[in-house]
């Protein structure tokens, strides 16, 4: 069970941490959304940009899952994120 506000970890490979909040409402489902636009300047987007993945750990209530991505899969979301924002699809 996700319910909305329940927190998203990014840990990344310099050893720095990152927190959002699901904004998908209350589901079963165990899935959470966070929401990137292209314009936006805030400090979550730009680390993405900037930082390389390690670690993705969603919550789900007092419980986490958490998935650890190797370097290539790493570089991919990177490069998929980049892609997005410069063709803003």
């Amino acid at each position: 069970m996700v319910l909305t506000g329940d927190k998203i970890n990014i840990l990344f490979t310099n050893g720095d941490r990152m927190e959002l909040l699901n904004e998908r409402d209350f589901n079963c489902d165990g899935k959470s959304l966070v929401r990137l636009k292209p314009g936006d300047t805030t400090r979550s987007l730009v680390q993405l940009k900037e930082k390389r993945i390690k670690i993705i750990r969603i919550w789900i209530g007092d419980n986490f899952v958490q998935q650890e991505l190797s370097a290539v899969n790493a570089m991919m979301f990177q490069e998929m994120l980049l892609c997005l924002i410069n063709h803003q699809l």
